[in-house]
């Protein structure tokens, strides 16, 4: 005789079905937050490139047009 607390085969498959299931969508839910991330961490990553890139571009030209701008800038009637 079986005992009427023992799942039978069906109880056990279908089980598993559930949890394949559930499985497949927290994967997918896992997978599109990893990509999120990597999306994220590429726009930081430009972000920075671009800001280093001018900066490098910019600094120089600012010492040099510095003195320029205090020379207007004492000139100027007060």
């Amino acid at each position: 005789m079986t005992d009427p607390k023992e799942p039978t085969l069906a109880d056990v498959l279908a089980a598993v079905e559930r949890i394949e299931t559930k499985l497949d969508i927290e994967v997918k839910r896992w997978d599109e937050r990893f990509f999120q991330l990597s999306r994220d961490t590429l726009n930081f990553a430009r972000n920075v490139v671009v800001i280093a890139a001018v900066t490098a571009v910019l600094i120089p030209l600012l010492k040099d047009v510095a003195p320029l701008f205090l020379e207007i800038f004492k000139e100027a009637p007060k």
